[in-house]
């Protein structure tokens, strides 16, 4: 029709429902209601478009919009078409549903400037793309997913458990995580990471980062750096240990990080790629043991040791074990180290061989990792014991764990 639909709301309780893949090209109206849990503009089954306008009408507090299955696209203007007399905060759009959709086209506050419109995700997976969002209420992701790549002018708060996908969109108001919200990012290509969420401020404690890997088709086993949120204010320094990490499903074997930025004022996520690995994938074993506790070359040193120790696993070569030495009147033992930050170098001395009695007096692991050949002098304890003994031991530095 040239006229359009409109969905009455009150206690009238209609619906719009869309299915089976169609293009509604004329305007549609949501008048307000009242009842939770009731649809206006239901997306049954499909990938649907709604083209026109929709106009978002006073009578009632909220406008409600379902997508149980499919995909509703949203590709004309949102409007706040409410004009009380006076000012209003508290109209708002509510999306939920199984499955989701997105919005392309502008969203705005009545013309008036009288109401403001608020955007509210409650379940399933929404976009918020295409032209830039002009309506100056709050966004709130309660549970499910908004994803962003346009600019805003709404405070976002985001939940607990909620997710914030913010593929390079912004806010020019303030981004709060609430306590175990989600921030994600979902790399298409390993080379260029998406740019940051950027806002006009951040407001964090305890937040759960996110990395999405199920797009990602070439990744390599490099470092890369991934920004993840920015803000045009001074971040600060957050506390980082209270940002959970979780990679499920990465194809990676390294492990992620979270750091500051602080020229940029951004919040960003760091891959160290694991480069034992790496290491063993470049060798040509042909055909020989690559395991970690294997010795292929036969001089007594396993593979793990011979990277550790900067060595060749297909070349026997014993020299590169722990030589003792003496400096200033104590023993001392020296040994090559490589730059792996996730190696732990430990230097253990003992009076006598039992396994107990082992004791660290010196230990290098993360950036104190500089290659080169260390002399690790011992400290015995006074007076000095008749006989010491000092050994090498190397391992995987434990990575942060994630929930």
């Amino acid at each position: 029709g040239t006229t359009g639909t409109t969905v009455q709301g009150g206690t009238a309780l209609a619906t719009l429902e869309l299915s089976g893949g169609i293009t509604l090209a004329e305007p549609v109206q949501l008048v307000m209601q009242n009842t939770i849990g009731h649809s206006q503009l239901h997306n049954v089954s499909g990938n649907n478009t709604l083209a026109g306008q929709l106009s978002l009408n006073a009578g009632g507090a909220r406008w409600d919009i379902k997508s149980s299955a499919g995909s509703l696209h949203l590709a004309g203007p949102v409007v706040n078409i409410a004009n009380p007399t006076t000012p209003d905060t508290w109209r708002k759009l509510h999306l939920g549903g199984n499955a989701g959709g997105s919005f392309s086209g502008t969203m705005v506050d009545s013309s008036s400037g009288n109401s403001k419109l608020n955007l509210s995700v409650n379940s399933g997976s929404w976009i918020l793309t295409g032209l830039a969002k002009a309506y100056t209420g709050t966004t709130e992701v309660i549970g499910g997913t908004l994803t962003v790549d346009t600019s805003l002018q709404s405070k976002v708060i985001v939940s607990a458990a909620a997710t914030l996908r913010g593929q390079g969109g912004s806010t020019s108001a303030m981004l709060e995580l609430q306590p175990d919200a989600v921030v994600e990012i979902a790399p298409s290509s390993w080379d260029a990471p998406p740019a940051a969420f950027t806002a006009s401020s951040l407001q964090f404690s305890r937040a759960i980062l996110r990395i999405d890997s199920s797009q990602l088709t070439d990744f390599t086993e490099t470092g890369r750096l991934f920004p993840l949120l920015r803000s045009t204010t001074a971040i600060g320094q957050p506390d980082l240990s209270q940002l959970a990490i979780v990679a499920a499903g990465f194809p990676g074997q390294g492990r992620w990080s979270a750091e500051v930025v602080p020229e940029t004022g951004t919040l960003a996520l760091r891959y160290q790629p694991d480069l034992y690995q790496l290491w063993t994938s470049n060798i040509d074993w042909n055909g020989r043991d690559s395991s970690d506790g294997a010795d292929p070359d036969g001089d007594g040193v396993a593979n793990f040791l011979e990277y550790a120790l900067a060595g060749d696993p297909l070349a026997a070569d014993s020299t590169i074990l722990p030589a003792l030495l003496s400096q200033n009147g104590h023993l001392a033992l020296g040994f090559g180290r490589i730059a792996d930050p996730d190696l732990l170098y430990e230097v253990l001395a003992s009076d006598h061989l039992t396994d107990l009695s082992w004791q660290s007096i010196w230990s290098s692991t993360g950036s104190a990792n500089i290659p080169g050949f260390i002399i690790v002098e011992d400290s015995p304890p006074s007076p000095a014991p008749d006989r010491r003994f000092l050994r090498l031991r190397v391992s995987r530095a434990a990575s942060p764990a994630a929930p």
